[in-house]
C-alpha cells in the first residue's frame, strides 16, 4: 500500500475495489492467500518438504484452467508438459507411501494438492484481471485482502480452536524485533513475486506464465535442504532421490509448456 500511495495510485486503488475486476481479485485473494497458504503450511507440517513440488502442480492446473475459462490456447506440446508435471507429482507423492511414512502424510499431500488448485486458479484469473487493471493495483488488492483475511479471520479461528491467546500471539509477533525484520524482507519479496506473477501471466498467458513461476518446485526443496538442513542442521530436510528426480522432471514439464525444444535445434541448424 505504501508504494501505491507513493506512486499516486491510491485513487485508482479505491476505484478498482468498486469495479468487477477488483471484486474478482478480492475473491481469488482469499482463495490463494489465507486459505491456500494455510493448507500449504499444514501440508508442510504433516508431510514435510515433499509438499513443495506437489504444490508446483499449480503450473499445470493454471494452464488447464486458462484454456477452460478464457480459451487460452493449449497446444499438444503444452498438454504434454502438463502430463509430465502430473506424472512428476504422482512420482513425488508415491515416494512417501512407505512403512515409515510420517503420520498424516496422506492428509498433508491432500492439503498440498488443494493449495496447488487454489494457486492455479489465482494465477489464471489474476493474470486475466491484470490485463484489465494495473498489475500493481491488482497486486495491492490481493495483498491487503490476504493480510486482513489472515489477521482478522484465520488467526482468531485458529486461536479459538487451539485455545490460545490470539491477541498475545499477534502482539508477540509484531514486537519480536528479529522476527519482524525477516517478516518485512519476506513481505517485500512477496510483493515483487505476486506483482510480477500477475503481470507476467497477463502478458504471456496462464500456461507460459505459470510454467515460468513453477520453477519453485525445484528451488523450494533445494533451499530448504541447504539452509535448514545443512546450515542449521535440522533433521527431515534431506529428500529421497526419487523426490529430486520428480522435482527435476517437473522442471522438464514446465520447460516443455514454456518452450518448444525443437526451436533450439532449429536455431543451431540456422546458425
Amino acid at each position: 500500500m505504501a508504494l501505491i500511495v507513493i506512486h499516486g495510485k491510491l485513487g485508482d486503488f479505491v476505484r478498482s475495489l468498486k469495479s468487477k475486476p477488483g471484486c474478482i481479485v478480492l475473491g481469488i485473494a482469499l482463495g490463494g492467500g489465507p486459505i491456500a497458504m494455510t493448507l500449504y503450511v499444514l501440508g508442510l507440517q504433516l508431510a514435510g518438504t515433499i509438499i513443495v513440488p506437489i504444490s508446483a502442480l499449480c503450473t499445470a492446473i493454471g494452464a488447464v484452467l486458462g484454456h477452460i475459462l478464457f480459451g487460452q490456447r493449449l497446444t499438444l506440446r503444452k498438454s504434454l508438459g502438463v502430463l509430465i508435471c502430473l506424472a512428476a507429482g504422482i512420482l513425488i507423492g508415491t515416494t512417501g507411501l512407505t512403512d515409515d511414512a510420517p503420520q498424516g502424510l496422506v492428509l498433508g499431500m491432500i492439503f498440498g494438492f488443494l493449495a496447488a488448485f487454489a494457486w492455479g486458479m489465482e494465477g489464471c484469473v489474476g493474470g486475466y484481471v491484470s490485463a484489465i487493471i494495473d498489475s500493481e493495483i491488482s497486486n495491492a488488492i490481493r495483498q491487503v485482502t490476504s493480510a486482513f483475511g489472515t489477521l482478522f479471520v484465520l488467526v482468531p479461528i485458529f486461536g479459538y480452536l487451539g485455545q490460545a491467546d490470539t491477541l498475545g500471539m499477534v502482539k508477540a509477533a509484531f514486537l519480536d524485533g528479529p522476527s519482524e525484520f525477516w517478516f518485512i524482507i519476506a513481505g517485500f519479496c512477496t510483493y515483487l513475486t505476486y506483482m510480477l506473477w500477475y503481470k507476467g501471466n497477463s502478458m504471456c498467458g496462464a500456461a507460459l506464465g505459470m510454467a515460468c513461476n513453477g520453477m519453485f518446485s525445484f528451488w523450494g526443496p533445494f533451499f530448504c535442504w541447504i539452509v535448514l538442513g545443512l546450515i542449521y542442521g535440522h533433521d527431515g530436510y534431506a529428500l529421497p532421490a526419487l523426490v529430486w528426480i520428480g522435482a527435476v522432471l517437473m522442471v522438464v514439464g514446465i520447460f516443455v509448456i514454456a518452450l518448444n525444444p525443437l526451436d533450439f535445434f532449429k536455431r543451431k541448424l540456422g546458425a
